[in-house]
């Protein structure tokens, strides 16, 4: 599980929902994502209470036992103990709260306003979908730094706007335990679910290696770089965006060579379009919507441009070892090294 913090230490997801034991203590697995973006188990903690003072013992824990590497993105629900620990013990990470409880939380607490004709529908776009801050404040006036999309551009999180990757495996371990069972009953059935996510990642991996026939955009030369640079999971997402951009408008507005600056949307469905600045001299692009940042993956207000100009590979500088191949690669080997040294540790445990 170290190592494969090594690898994936940029999101990190935690969660304290689940007490199914006959302590009744809580659990809290510390959750991320792989290159084929499904969980990944870092570790479990189990603590007795939600005090600050608690969640900072179990996080120097954690971070101590992970080689004090602090993640780019830590994605929770809405506690302000664990918010008080994560600014003690994870000072340079950014801290996100679950956009799900966000949206329950709102169902309970403004029953009424929720009830207006199209509020919820604008809530729910406010919450998820914004991608400047532009077009969060046309939205809505009160900014939430720790929810809003719009405000987290910069930092890595894949994506993810919710804690439920970490109460999916409260779900994978509740529905194999009772809350008779004690701590050792936890410990096997907690490598069980490791083994279970292990076993996908290895699919997802053979699935990677040995190619997929089945795509929409087989004869485009940026689309057969990225299927060759990225795992099959990711390229599908990528290859989604590229046909997104294909459907846009781009109008430049600025160039003075090698620089071009071009206003990119959809002309009917965008309520905001993007600014994008091309050099074409050293690869350098960059889009006001900032998904690159967010996710690693170029936005498809990019691709756009890089249609426009004839772009043909994705440039090195934009392409996130996290998703590759490459990566894929490199965590077998180190996995099998892992697996290696697990066997001779178990065995000394054994003999113990």
């Amino acid at each position: 599980m170290r190592s494969d913090y090594e690898a994936f230490d940029d999101l990190l997801i935690h969660d304290t929902t689940y007490r199914t034991n006959k302590y009744d203590m809580i659990c809290g697995p510390f959750v991320g994502m792989n290159l084929h973006t499904q969980n990944i188990m870092f570790g479990v903690g189990f603590i007795l209470n939600e005090k600050a003072c608690t969640f900072e013992w179990l996080f120097n824990s954690f971070f101590t036992s992970m080689g004090e590497k602090q993640p780019v993105t830590i994605m929770t629900d809405q506690c302000s103990a664990m918010d008080k620990a994560i600014r003690e013990v994870f000072p340079k990470s950014r801290h996100r709260l679950c956009t799900w409880h966000i949206g329950e939380n709102a169902i309970v607490n403004i029953k009424g306003v929720m009830a207006k004709e199209g509020f919820k529908r604008r809530f729910d776009y406010v919450l998820k979908y914004t991608d400047t801050v532009a077009e969060f404040e046309h939205y809505w006036n009160s900014l939430k730094e720790k929810w809003c999309p719009a405000y987290n551009k910069e930092w890595f999180s894949g994506g993810v706007l919710f804690s439920q990757r970490s109460e999916t495996t409260n779900h994978s371990i509740s529905r194999r335990l009772h809350k008779t069972n004690d701590l050792c009953d936890f410990y096997k059935c907690f490598l069980d679910v490791i083994d279970e996510w292990r076993s996908k990642e290895n699919t997802g991996d053979y699935n990677s290696s040995t190619g997929n026939k089945y795509y929409a955009c087989s004869d485009n030369m940026l689309c057969l770089h990225a299927r060759d640079v990225y795992t099959i999971a990711i390229y599908l997402i990528f290859e989604q965006r590229f046909i997104k951009g294909v459907s846009l408008r781009s109008e430049r507005i600025r160039f003075e060579y090698p620089v071009s600056e071009y206003i990119v949307g959809h002309p009917t469905k965008d309520f905001i379009r993007h600014n994008v600045r091309f050099n074409e001299l050293d690869m350098v692009v960059d889009c006001t919507c900032k998904s690159f940042g967010e996710i690693g993956i170029l936005c498809s207000h990019i691709l756009r441009v890089f249609i426009v100009h004839n772009v043909e590979r994705i440039p090195n500088r934009y392409i996130m070892k996290r998703w590759t191949k490459q990566a894929m690669n490199t965590i077998v080997d180190e996995g099998e090294d892992r697996d290696n040294e697990v066997s001779v540790v178990s065995a000394s445990v054994w003999r113990m």
